[in-house]
């Protein structure tokens, strides 16, 4: 095993602009996905509150008259 480890190290110091491109690339690469997940799971929170905060919630409990008002609402505000 340790004869094998010796020959990687020599053969990355032998090319050191290939190993330098492939470092890069692969940096690149993690530093894309970290940040699409990120992106995504920042997404996926915010329509989770969104639709808690402004529609429904979790569990809504009110008075049949709320559900009066909050029709008539609807006509007179459009």
């Amino acid at each position: 095993m340790r004869f094998l480890s010796k020959i990687a190290f020599k053969n990355l110091s032998r090319h050191k602009l290939r190993t330098f491109i492939s470092i890069l690339a692969i940096a690149f690469s993690i530093i894309i996905v970290v940040l699409a997940r990120g992106f995504i799971l920042g997404m996926i929170d915010s329509l989770y509150r969104d639709n808690i905060y402004f529609d429904s919630g979790h569990v809504k409990i009110t008075a049949p008259e709320y559900q009066i008002e909050k029709r008539m609402r609807r006509l007179f505000i459009r």
